[in-house]
């Protein structure tokens, strides 16, 4: 179930105000009976309700466009495993800030900036505490613990003649969830699960190209810089640092 209501209101011709309102409702409901050595049942109901209100402005003055936009959400979930005899409530209420601005540095050039705060939510399966066995000492179980995380995501672009596009990118991700392979030594059996990490980083650094050295032929090639970092319990850290190209050529007769 979903409902939205937008407003939109130009109070002069370069600026206009959106904003709106937005409800929806989730409840799904999964069952397992299953016969056999490995004899397995579950029944899991999850329940989620969002309440979200947003604010826009867009600006536009001579070569420079900005648009910085606010956004409230109050949600509140229920996981309740019923052949488990166990139940999480999990309530939030967070705001989502979001800034994009555009300068015309020339006729030739362009530039750049986004800034966005935003949440990813696991998946309703991820949340349900049932034990999925694959054999006696192996099963994947889910977490109802596991929260959201939250990502600030900042990226400054400068393009010339469409041709020469570099960019710059960080992302930081708070709460990062993933997935976890753990072994109990008392009873011999290993297990997958989701669990929040404390947090991650990423750096990108890119440069495009898409030519046109002839008639006919169009070339786009993409050379990409990126370095991440994963923090850990007890203050450990994991460290990567990769380049990729792509290149790609398209004739046309």
């Amino acid at each position: 179930l979903s409902s939205k209501l937008d407003h939109v209101w130009p109070v002069t011709k370069s600026l206009n105000l959106e904003s709106g309102l937005k409800f929806s409702s989730v409840t799904t409901e999964s069952f397992i009976d299953m016969a056999g050595t490995l004899a397995q049942n579950d029944h899991f109901i999850y329940k989620e309700a969002i309440q979200a209100a947003y604010l826009n402005a867009r600006w536009q003055l001579h070569k420079t466009s900005l648009q910085v936009g606010l956004r409230l959400e109050n949600t509140q979930s229920t996981g309740n495993s019923v052949a488990g005899n166990q139940v999480n409530d999990t309530s939030y209420l967070k705001l989502f800030p979001s800034v994009f601005v555009q300068q015309q540095l020339s006729d030739k050039q362009n530039l750049n900036l986004r800034y966005s705060y935003r949440i990813g939510r696991p998946g309703y399966h991820h949340l349900n505490p049932f034990k999925w066995m694959v054999d006696p000492y192996t099963f994947n179980v889910g977490n109802p613990a596991l929260k959201p995380q939250f990502t600030h995501t900042a990226a400054l672009t400068h393009s010339y003649n469409s041709k020469f596009i570099t960019a710059l990118g960080a992302s930081y991700t708070d709460g990062l969830f993933t997935e976890i392979i753990r072994q109990n030594d008392e009873n011999r059996t290993v297990y997958q699960t989701m669990e929040n990490l404390h947090s991650s980083l990423d750096l990108t650094l890119s440069e495009t190209l898409q030519l046109q050295p002839v008639k006919g032929w169009r070339l786009n090639g993409t050379l990409t810089g990126m370095y991440k970092t994963l923090s850990l319990d007890e203050g450990e850290a994991l460290r990567r640092f990769s380049v990729m190209g792509t290149m790609s050529n398209t004739f046309s007769l």
